[in-house]
């Protein structure tokens, strides 16, 4: 990906690649000329706009209303019975922050969550509750999609090329 900016003490700019080429087009007998004090506050804005441009937002996932079944078991899981248990190992808390997870984003199936209502409704004890999601929540549930790890793109944030023009 390329990405121009242009910076000056009021603003920054995206530009396009022939604008940018226009901007860096100079005569060969063109002197040097010393780099200004504040070519470096210019080049952070110049960053900090690339960095902008270049974040992904996600996007807001919404619970439904009402009382569907994933809701009642999304409550059960926030108790503070759960939630403030002292008798679950690291995997255990992780394994649930999952679950959460999985059915605030509606991933989890309807059908699933009913028999998970069915197990949980008349269950107190937190260990059972862990039991019973291990046991109904199949582990496919928290791999994520292949078009959305295809979708994700790394690499490094760099700005490539950077150049303190002076008008005269």
């Amino acid at each position: 990906m390329q990405k121009f900016y242009r910076s000056n003490d009021e603003s920054t700019e995206e530009l396009d690649f022939f604008s940018t080429a226009k901007y860096l087009e100079v005569d060969k007998n063109t002197p040097r000329e010393s780099i200004g004090a504040d070519y470096y506050e210019l080049l952070d804005k110049n960053k900090k706009a690339f960095a902008v441009a270049t974040t992904e937002e996600l996007p807001e996932t919404k619970m439904k209303g009402g009382r569907d079944s994933a809701s009642f078991v999304l409550k059960i899981l926030k108790s503070n019975q759960i939630k403030h248990f002292k008798g679950y190992t690291e995997d255990d808390e992780l394994y649930i922050r999952k679950v959460l997870n999985l059915i605030e984003e509606g991933g989890l199936p309807k059908q699933t969550a009913k028999t998970l209502i069915k197990d949980l409704s008349s269950e107190t004890n937190p260990l059972k509750i862990l039991a019973k999601l291990k046991t109904n929540i199949a582990p496919e549930f928290f791999k994520e999609a292949i078009a959305e790890s295809a979708a994700q793109t790394s690499g490094p944030r760099e700005v490539i090329l950077s150049e303190y023009l002076v008008s005269k």
